[in-house]
């Protein structure tokens, strides 16, 4: 009776081991070691935007079980930025919050995280922005002398149109031209500057005008520049601390005339207009508008 009793007990215990070796090995298939991969991450918002600055944020959501040995921001004016455009590198082991500076007034950035591990390189999704626009930026040429606002003539809601004065000028000592001649149709408002310009170059042939010196520009890349109407002559006025280079001990030009003999001025010291023959002597600054 002993025998039989010890024979049962170790058939018992080898069944036992049996079936704990079968479990052990059921739970090595079932979950294989997963091989590493490239980091995965993302790109979560773009804040505090000016003219040429905006700063990322970013979240590195896993390091594909490989350590990260660099991550940053890219960017750049085309879509998809690599690490082969413009890039900054970020210490800080999961997320990322950095400022981007130097960059152009606005125009369209387009920006994605980017971590590098033992596997390679992965990016994060991609965000657009557009830097800011204000009075006094270095753009198109110049710098923005006034920006256009309800009811005023090339507004456009949801963008930004303005005027760009040239970065400096152009004559200290120009006359108006054609004293005793009449052009016509030359006015005094906003948004008719170009037209005036042109009016006066086809009907003053005198060279060193005013207007033909304006008219003939080519600068920083630019020839649409014209001779200012006094209206809009007056908005370079309100803002000539953010654009500089103004004398102010003597006038203006406008291209806005007030018959035969007489065509307006801009004094900068005093900050008034007035009239004056033409073919006094005033200094010049083009403008243009985008």
């Amino acid at each position: 009776m002993k025998k039989t009793i010890t024979k049962i007990s170790f058939i018992a215990i080898m069944l036992c081991v049996v079936m704990l070796a079968a479990n052990c090995k059921k739970d090595e298939t079932t979950t294989p070691i997963q091989p590493s991969s490239i980091p995965v991450l993302k790109t979560i918002s773009i804040t505090d935007i000016t003219s040429t600055t905006a700063r990322t944020h970013g979240q590195i959501i896993s390091d594909g079980g490989s350590i990260i040995t660099e991550q940053g921001i890219c960017w750049n004016s085309s879509p998809t930025p690599t690490i082969e455009n413009n890039k900054i590198e970020i210490n800080n082991s999961t997320g990322f919050d950095c400022e981007i500076n130097g960059l152009q007034a606005y125009t369209k950035y387009y920006v994605r995280t980017y971590a590098i591990n033992a596997n390679g390189i992965a990016y994060g999704n991609e965000i657009s922005f557009r830097t800011d626009l204000v009075v006094g930026d270095s753009y198109q040429g110049g710098f923005v002398a006034y920006l256009f606002a309800q009811g005023d003539p090339g507004y456009v809601v949801n963008e930004k149109h303005g005027i760009i004065a040239a970065p400096y000028d152009q004559s200290e000592y120009a006359e108006w031209g054609c004293n005793g001649n009449e052009i016509g149709g030359i006015l005094s408002s906003l948004g008719t500057g170009q037209a005036n310009t042109t009016a006066i170059v086809n009907g003053c042939s005198t060279s060193g005008t005013a207007a033909r010196i304006c008219n003939d520009l080519v600068l920083n890349g630019y020839n649409d520049w014209f001779l200012p109407s006094i209206n809009e002559l007056i908005r370079l006025y309100w803002n000539y601390d953010k654009i500089g280079g103004f004398a102010f001990t003597t006038g203006y030009w406008s291209s806005t005339e007030t018959g035969y003999y007489y065509a307006y001025f801009l004094d900068f010291g005093p900050g008034t207009t007035s009239t004056e023959f033409k073919n006094d002597h005033k200094r010049v600054r083009a403008i243009r508008t985008f």
